[in-house]
């Protein structure tokens, strides 16, 4: 179970770095029913089911906000780093998105 929990928080660190919102709602969405499926087969009663769904969704989530952070400080760090303004550098990120 640890390893799991430890797994799923990686997990939402790296979406957070890398991925935007749609993409964590996918692996929420996702999440829900492997939850759902692990619970039931373990025979856990609705308490413990309830924890079982909620838990993982919570480390996600947190995991997703701290990689958000980490990728905002390094954002900031890098253009302090750089010398570029905030408006230089998203038309630098518009025209790497074409």
């Amino acid at each position: 179970m640890e390893y799991a929990a430890v797994t799923i928080a990686i997990l939402g660190l790296t979406i957070g770095t890398t991925f935007r919102l749609r993409f964590l709602l996918g692996i929420v969405l996702l999440l829900l029913p492997i939850s759902l499926v692990f619970s039931v087969s373990r025979g856990y009663g609705l308490l413990a089911t309830v924890l079982m769904i909620v838990v993982p969704q919570v480390i996600l989530q947190g995991g997703y906000f701290f990689g958000l952070l980490g990728r905002a400080v390094f954002s900031v760090t890098q253009r302090k780093l750089i010398g570029l303004s905030k408006t230089q550098t998203e038309q630098i990120r518009r025209g790497q998105d074409r």
